[in-house]
């Protein structure tokens, strides 16, 4: 996070997936708790939370950037395109290269690849959106500096994804109409809607396989975007089955499903268990515990 020089607002992020209100409660939890202990030994300051705050905008981005880079011990680090995107960060991911010893790769978020191709259309054609989709997913395969792809699916529509090798895509032209006619009246291009969403996921299942590459899917331990009951990791197992080359990395610890996502790690050759960015939210007690 890039702070300015007056304050560090939202800090709080770091050990809740709350917005809003929500995120005024953060220094009430665990986890929270857990950071001021953390951070204050690193930081050599006092466990407040307020100190920490204060330290980070005293030290510069530079400085406390390279002092938790240090201690962590991070070697590579793979970027998903949300934290490159010039729209949000001002910085290209290859700037990261100066924190580690291997260099920065990319993480392909394939809804953004859909969504970049339909901005510069017009007018619409479903066949031609596809035909360059397809081919943005292939290059992106083909890219030295691409580690991956990931699939935000989880927030737009949900994990139940149905298996599209089957339809047409005459079965869609209505709704990609509509989606295109909604992003011309409003301006934002988001991909909200399950026939498009579900085929585009089923695209990028298979290319990856194809070119050897995981994917990751966002599940559980998500913000108030996320609908809870189809954010079950359980939902992607007939997409496992029906794509056994391609391999799965089931994000987040899919928390509070953890025992479904562990489950498919184990039973399914081709899946993989993430855990990185629940350790800081949530206790590794309660996160591992039963």
């Amino acid at each position: 996070m890039i702070v300015s020089d007056g304050d560090d607002p939202g800090l709080e992020c770091i050990v809740s997936e709350a917005e809003g209100e929500a995120l005024q409660h953060a220094p009430s939890g665990l986890a929270l708790m857990q950071a001021v202990q953390q951070l204050s030994k690193l930081y050599h300051c006092e466990a407040t939370w307020e100190s920490i705050k204060r330290f980070r905008i005293a030290a510069g981005f530079d400085k406390f950037t390279d002092l938790c880079f240090k201690a962590s011990g991070i070697e590579c680090i793979l970027m998903d395109d949300l934290f490159s995107s010039a729209d949000k960060v001002p910085i290209p991911f290859s700037w990261h290269d100066r924190l580690t010893k291997s260099k920065t790769r990319r993480i392909v978020r394939v809804e953004t690849l859909a969504e970049n191709i339909i901005k510069n259309m017009d007018p619409p054609d479903l066949k031609k959106w596809v035909e360059q989709y397809l081919k943005a997913l292939i290059d992106a395969a083909k890219d030295p500096d691409v580690v991956g792809f990931k699939s935000v699916i989880c927030y737009r529509t949900g994990l139940d994804v149905d298996i599209t090798m089957r339809q047409t895509l005459d079965s869609k032209l209505e709704i990609f109409l509509q989606w295109y006619t909604n992003y011309k009246i409003t301006g934002s291009p988001r991909l909200q809607m399950k026939p498009l969403n579900d085929m585009i996921a089923n695209l990028a299942v298979q290319i990856a396989g194809e070119y050897g590459k995981p994917i990751q899917f966002h599940t559980g331990l998500g913000d108030n975007d996320i609908l809870l009951v189809t954010a079950n990791p359980a939902y992607l197992q007939r997409l496992i089955e029906a794509y056994p080359k391609t391999k799965f990395v089931i994000l987040h610890s899919s928390y509070p499903y953890t025992r479904e996502a562990g489950y498919l790690a184990t039973v399914y050759d081709n899946v993989y268990f993430d855990f990185g960015e629940a350790i800081p939210m949530l206790s590794p007690g309660i996160l591992f515990s039963g």
